[in-house]
């Protein structure tokens, strides 16, 4: 089981409309992780993670935002009968941001494990959502903004050991 939590603090200086603008750009976050293995062919991975933003202008008070909010929560489950792995990976994403709010995903893997090479079968986004996350980035008085696309697809993966 893991806990962790972050706070920082960006202050700073900006010229606008011919005056010296104090403002500040404040990120929180905090996780929540566990891991249960019962038996040696199944485990459950769990994790939880919060994160807040939010840009303050001292001087002009009309530039600040409120805060963007978003938590992010994965749960994934892994069979490992012999040389295969099957893991199940569940993803719900929401946020205070009404261009996003909910989303949910769904990927499932298969691999095969041998010593000189793997085989892998992905199908990510199986059930869900195709919208994204987002999240907002500030420096100094730019904003930046992420967003996450989950399209549906299908991959293989073959690796070789030489």
């Amino acid at each position: 089981m893991t806990i962790g939590a972050d706070a920082m603090r960006h202050d700073y200086k900006a010229w606008i409309s011919e005056q010296v603008a104090d403002g500040y750009v404040d990120n929180y976050s905090a996780k929540f992780q566990v891991a249960f293995i019962p038996t040696p062919l199944f485990s459950l991975e769990g994790k939880s993670t919060f994160h807040e933003s939010k840009y303050t202008n001292k001087t002009f008070r009309s530039l600040s935002s409120s805060p963007l909010r978003s938590f992010k929560h994965n749960l994934t489950m892994n069979f490992m009968p012999g040389n295969f792995l099957f893991a199940w990976t569940h993803e719900l994403y929401h946020s205070n941001d009404h261009s996003v709010s909910h989303t949910y995903f769904s990927d499932l893997k298969c691999t095969y494990t041998h010593k000189r090479y793997e085989i892998s079968f992905m199908a990510n986004n199986i059930f869900g959502s195709k919208k994204y996350e987002r999240n907002v980035v500030y420096s100094s008085t730019i904003q930046y903004t992420v967003n996450s696309l989950r399209p549906r697809e299908f991959m293989l993966e073959v690796s070789f050991s030489l």
